[in-house]
């Protein structure tokens, strides 16, 4: 099944090599939520990083709080945390590409 998850994951990536898809959020909040046991990825555990930094409740949460809080939400805010993830993934990125533009201090004039 970790083959399935992980060609699920990179199959839903966007035009951007590094922009994941909102079906691939889905995907790991669904992972999250009916195989509790299953080892993360690092892209499955970057989505679960940034949704502990849109709900800060699930920020320390174990795998059964988390599976617990997603199983709770209703579609529109399963919609509303998925978008906002996807958000945060594209601030985190955009931050990362910059950062990488600014040379290394010894190098700065």
């Amino acid at each position: 099944m970790k083959d399935f998850e992980q060609h699920s994951l990179d199959s839903h990536q966007s035009t951007s090599d590094t922009d994941i898809s909102e079906l691939s959020i889905v995907d790991v909040f669904t992972m999250l939520i009916f195989d509790i046991d299953s080892d993360l990825t690092q892209s499955q555990q970057m989505v679960v990083t940034l949704l502990g930094q849109y709900e800060p409740a699930m920020a320390q949460a174990n795998r059964i709080q988390l599976s617990d809080y997603l199983r709770a939400l209703d579609v529109s805010e399963m919609i509303d945390i998925v978008m906002a993830v996807k958000h945060l993934l594209r601030q985190q990125q955009h931050i990362l590409s910059t950062s990488s533009d600014i040379p290394p201090a010894h190098l700065r004039h």
